[in-house]
């Protein structure tokens, strides 16, 4: 949000998750086994909100964007173009 969406961020109000039950540890897979969120994030936000920035909003969004084109183009190159029908005056994929 920071990166597509700043004025709507307030940081201000972000707060870094501890967990309750183990300060050191950031792993929540074993707590969410365990319990709802609310049990141990009764706001409901986890991580590190303080370590957010535009920039790495930004590079997130790009690694995200390039990985479903990819996925995409792997999807179009496996289709039997012989059976895709295109609508006339379309060109072909």
């Amino acid at each position: 949000m920071l990166h597509l969406a700043p004025d709507l961020v307030h940081m201000e109000r972000a707060r870094d998750w501890t967990n309750p039950f183990s300060p050191n540890e950031r792993e929540v897979g074993p707590l969410l086994a365990q319990a709802s969120t609310r049990h141990f994030a009764p706001d409901g936000t986890m991580g590190l909100p303080s370590s957010a920035s535009a920039e790495l909003g930004r590079q997130i969004l790009e690694r995200r964007v390039d990985s479903i084109a990819k996925q995409v183009r792997t999807f179009l190159a496996h289709i039997d173009r012989r059976d895709v029908r295109q609508p006339s005056g379309a060109e072909p994929l």
